[in-house]
């Protein structure tokens, strides 16, 4: 393996484990972000709506990385990409109310649709478009490594720390 594709299978890692917030995100938001919700939420129609909005927003989000990694680069695009995500707490949305979580999750589902277009980009811009189902392939395997670490731990600590131990939790120790 090449230096620049460790260098992505890293970053596919880490990613991947942004991912795994989609899947802890997606399991974790399709599932968190409607069971944390309702904590303090308690509109369902309103938590379905955010839940379309999400879906929306990933959409656009997509777009919006390609065009971003187009105009400035792959790498800028990820920094951003994360930032974005970082910066981003569930912790102050119960203390603000439903506007700020409907924010909150449009938001973090424009990040979180980052991966599925900046990876892909990354891996043809570095080995070229020959071999690239296979290299691809081979950066995405760090889902088999994260997803189920990230299953077993989120539904394991959740318990033990809270909503917002899981959320800090999530955004500074990516697996």
């Amino acid at each position: 393996m090449s230096n620049h594709s460790f260098l992505l299978f890293v970053i596919s890692l880490i990613r991947v484990r942004i991912k795994i917030k989609k899947r802890s995100i997606y399991l974790y938001q399709h599932c968190t972000r409607y069971t944390y919700g309702e904590t303090f939420i308690y509109d369902d129609y309103f938590l379905a709506m955010v839940g379309a909005l999400a879906a929306l927003f990933s959409a656009v989000g997509r777009i919006i990385w390609g065009i971003l990694a187009d105009r400035y680069s792959v790498r800028t695009s990820f920094i951003l990409s994360n930032d974005v995500y970082f910066t981003l707490t569930f912790n102050v949305t119960n203390l603000v109310g439903k506007e700020l979580y409907l924010v909150y999750v449009c938001l973090l589902f424009i990040s979180l649709s980052a991966p599925f277009v900046l990876l892909p980009t990354a891996v043809a811009k570095t080995f070229g478009t020959k071999h690239y189902g296979v290299t691809f392939g081979i950066v995405f395997t760090a889902t088999i490594m994260t997803s189920p670490m990230s299953a077993v731990l989120t539904s394991n600590l959740q318990s033990r720390i809270g909503w917002d131990g899981m959320f800090l939790w999530s955004q500074h120790f990516p697996l």
